[in-house]
């Protein structure tokens, strides 16, 4: 009996338990790494990114700066996790990456292991999003459509599990997360790169930087969260609208797609500021940035 073979008994025993205990389970242990990678690793990274030290007075737009690279830090490294998790899990099975087998369920048939784990630790991260957006994010002005965007993820995942729908899910889940460490890369260019109070360029090649960024970021959003998710909810379009599965992902999905190609617009918007002005505010994610110093 090694301490790793012990681990791996009691988190088979928490799966066991099923679906709910162990996305609640899975949920408070992530918000509580996430507590302690922030206070011991990602703080003092951000400070150090932003060129602050720790005996510093930090402004409102410094503080926010600092805590926004914290929330980017965490959500790469955790998409990249999941990411390589739900790419290596399709790699092995003969339906990942196929439009065509992804729209065959109930797969009764697949049964690989990974499948009900990755499915329920999705959920926990997602359940985590929407708690960890009622700590930080509630200045934003799209804070409902944060809010929205976590609890339709849960919905869709939980959906997916309860129907044997694994394989949309996955498809879904590993687009989503390609954008989404896109997104945050790009972010984190843009936060160590700007004055913290003006939230412009500091200097000519950080204009070229974030240009380049901004591209990126159009990019991935464009081919992962309007295309490729647009081929997903379209081909469920023809599918029989008596299968309830069929009925609740094309709603669930369609909204889904909809908020992407609401955000989605904002971005190219920015993007277009950001190549021909050299500098653009992002009056969603930043938008607590224009309250005045007290």
């Amino acid at each position: 009996t090694t301490p790793v073979s012990i681990f791996f008994r009691h988190v088979m025993a928490l799966i066991d338990l099923g679906p709910w205990v162990y996305t609640a389970v899975c949920t408070a242990c992530m918000l509580a790494v996430r507590a302690v990678l922030i206070k011991f690793l990602f703080k003092p990274m951000a400070y150090k990114m932003m060129g602050f030290t720790e005996g510093d007075e930090l402004t409102k737009n410094g503080k926010s700066s600092v805590m926004k690279l914290e929330k980017y830090l965490w959500h790469t490294l955790a998409y990249v996790i999941l990411v390589s998790w739900c790419g290596l899990l399709m790699w092995r099975n003969s339906w990942g990456f196929s439009f065509t087998a992804m729209s065959h369920y109930p797969a009764l048939e697949d049964d690989d292991p990974d499948i009900p784990l990755l499915q329920w630790t999705y959920m926990a991260w997602y359940c985590h999003g929407f708690v960890e957006s009622l700590l930080v994010d509630t200045g934003r002005s799209d804070f409902i459509m944060m809010v929205v965007h976590h609890v339709l993820s849960v919905l869709m995942i939980a959906g997916s599990y309860h129907s044997a729908g694994h394989r949309v899910c996955f498809m879904v889940c590993f687009e989503q997360d390609l954008s989404d460490i896109v997104t945050y890369v790009a972010k984190m260019v843009q936060k160590v790169t700007s004055d913290p109070e003006t939230q412009k360029p500091i200097n000519s090649r950080a204009v070229s930087i974030q240009s380049v960024g901004a591209i990126m970021l159009s990019l991935s959003w464009l081919t992962c969260r309007h295309i490729t998710l647009g081929i997903i909810v379209w081909s469920l379009v023809f599918k029989i609208w008596n299968d309830p599965f069929t009925v609740y992902m094309k709603v669930m999905l369609s909204t889904f797609w909809g908020l992407q190609v609401v955000w989605g617009g904002y971005i190219f918007k920015l993007t277009y500021q950001q190549v021909t002005e050299g500098y653009h505010f992002d009056n969603y994610n930043d938008s607590d940035m224009h309250q005045k110093e007290s």
